[in-house]
């Protein structure tokens, strides 16, 4: 090799060492999540056209549109051929609704709406549906049969040579396929032909592309709708918060006042007491109620008797006023009446009353009496005494501290479960804008990214 040539060479290999060629870099589509619908649909529209896919969609919308204008014609032909006073099985009312069910059918071959890759699959399962109820209804029951005899004695009304498998089988069990059953089932046919295209891998990425922008988008709609109530509880949460610092405030304002020290003194000696107060009026409560159904029979014998009115109307007051205990007379008068049959009263009632002057007589009742009295006595002076106004204005302030507490806290529970809520659909919108970004690399060889506004 010439030594010009060498050095040459050399020189280059030194310059690409020192200077390599800038890589080559695909540029990245920014993307909102406003514009992905119509990014789709230009994918859409190369994707159909590169595959041809867009030209077999169209063939096979045209197929059913004209479909439907032939079924809806053979029905109008259908109904005039059929002798209704010849029907065996089927009422006319039967028939009428039938046809009128088909008719609706064919309408819906020879739908306007426009028809895309997103919503054919959808308008397809729909067909499927409707043509297999109406070939239920034609089966071998007595209804499909007449009808089936009917429209083949139709005149000028011949059947579709183009019969598939499944017709062909009927025919050979047995069974006589009317026109309209050979109708729907080339119908069936002919959808079950176009799904076979629709499996190619193209069609599929399409429809994966669809359903993510669909997840997308409604993991969007959700996300907006949990940060708005996120929000307005925490907005509700500030508000909330602020009333229970004020009755806080307040409270410890009252605490400063004159006769506040008295008052917190009361309270503690009425909480002191409240426990034995409320025992022994359990005891009194236990004691008169199981008697109050006979107490009111033995006042029909004894109308005039004032102390069993007395204890009827309030017993708890009746008894702390019953100095004397008349109410002792009264039980053994209750027995006496029970033992000369005066008083209508089961056996349980009996032992119990028996029971009850049992303890009369034994100083029970005075004694819990006594103990009563006492207590109540104490109580209202502790009560009385106490300072009413400042004592119903703590209580007031104390109650709506409180009621301000537990909204905070109900408030901050929901809170953190919204927060939990957003995070989760958060990830997962992530997790579906990554396969999305992904799949146009991998699919397209392009660089797409997706912007959100949160």
């Amino acid at each position: 090799m010439p030594a010009r040539l060498k050095a040459l060479l050399r020189r280059k290999a030194v310059e690409e060492e020192n200077y390599p060629a800038p890589a080559v870099t695909r540029s990245i589509e920014q993307l909102s999540l406003e514009e992905l619908p119509n990014w789709i649909k230009q994918l859409e529209t190369e994707i159909l056209s590169q595959h041809e896919l867009d030209k077999k969609m169209q063939d096979y919308i045209i197929q059913l549109r004209e479909a439907g204008i032939e079924l809806n014609q053979q029905v109008d032909g259908w109904l005039r051929g059929i002798d209704f006073s010849k029907l065996r099985y089927t009422t006319v009312g039967e028939v009428n609704t039938f046809f009128s069910e088909v008719q609706t059918f064919a309408k819906l071959l020879t739908t306007k709406k426009p028809l895309t890759s997103e919503n054919i699959s959808r308008y397809n399962l729909a067909l499927k549906e409707r043509v297999k109820r109406l070939q239920q209804k034609l089966g071998r029951s007595a209804f499909g049969e007449e009808l089936a005899e009917f429209i083949h004695s139709s005149p000028g009304l011949g059947e579709n040579s183009n019969n598939s498998a499944h017709t062909e089988n009927q025919a050979a069990e047995g069974f006589s396929p009317s026109p309209l059953w050979k109708e729907l089932d080339n119908l069936n046919h002919l959808r079950e032909e176009f799904e076979q295209k629709l499996s190619s891998p193209a069609w599929q990425k399409l429809q994966l592309f669809h359903r993510l922008a669909a997840h997308l988008q409604e993991s969007q709609q959700n996300l907006e709708q949990l940060q708005n109530r996120l929000h307005t509880n925490q907005h509700h949460l500030y508000l909330t918060q602020e009333s229970l610092d004020e009755k806080k405030q307040e409270l410890s304002e009252l605490k400063e006042e004159d006769g506040y020290a008295e008052l917190e003194e009361k309270e503690e000696s009425l909480k002191l007491i409240a426990p034995s107060f409320e025992q022994a009026k359990q005891k009194v409560l236990l004691f008169f109620s199981p008697l109050l159904p006979t107490l009111q029979q033995y006042q029909k014998l004894y109308p005039d008797d004032s102390a069993v009115e007395d204890y009827l109307n309030n017993y708890i007051t009746a008894f702390y006023e019953d100095n004397d205990l008349s109410i002792i007379a009264v039980l053994r008068r209750m027995r006496m009446a029970w033992e000369e049959n005066r008083l209508s009263v089961e056996e349980h009632q009996c032992a119990l009353l028996s029971e009850r002057i049992e303890q009369a007589n034994s100083g029970e009742l005075r004694r819990l009496h006594q103990e009563f009295s006492k207590l109540r006595q104490q109580y209202l002076e502790a009560e009385q005494s106490t300072n009413r106004a400042l004592s119903m204005k703590y209580e007031d302030l104390h109650y709506r501290k409180e009621h301000f507490q537990q909204e905070v806290e109900k408030l901050r529970n929901t809170i953190k479960e919204i927060q939990g809520q957003l995070d989760a659909l958060q990830s997962s919108r992530q997790r579906s804008k990554e396969k999305f970004e992904l799949l146009v690399k991998e699919q397209f060889e392009r660089e797409v990214e997706l912007r959100f506004v949160d």
